[in-house]
């Protein structure tokens, strides 16, 4: 009975935190869950753990706060670098009219040309 109690609280925990934050946080929450209910299990009910288990514990832990810390960014960093990387881009300029005349202009002006010639 205790076992199915404990069990469902676990599971209102994991829904909770599936409401407040994104699935991300989500997986490294219940990550750290099973490596507190492990601990606990050594330290309450006195199994023992080999020095590699006691790494692996470890490992598992240091994982957790290094991708907790430095892991995905948050959203106002991610904003703030597409804003910067947009405001970087060069804008295309414009060409002048004065420099580039339409093609009809250019036959008209030629054909002025000849027919001024021929007068």
């Amino acid at each position: 009975m205790i076992l199915a109690f404990s069990g469902a609280c676990g599971q209102l925990v994991v829904y909770l935190a599936l409401s407040l934050f994104d699935g991300y946080y989500v997986a490294i929450i219940t990550t750290t869950r099973k490596i507190f209910s492990v601990l606990f299990s050594v330290l309450w009910f006195g199994h023992a753990f080999s020095n590699v288990q006691w790494f692996g514990a470890s490992l598992v832990m240091i994982s957790a706060f290094l991708e907790l810390n430095f892991g995905k960014p948050k959203k106002e960093e991610v904003k703030a670098h597409h804003d910067e990387e947009a405001n970087k881009k060069p804008k295309k300029q414009k060409v002048k009219e004065a420099n580039k005349k339409p093609k009809k202009q250019k036959v008209k002006a030629h054909h002025d040309e000849e027919a001024n010639k021929l007068d």
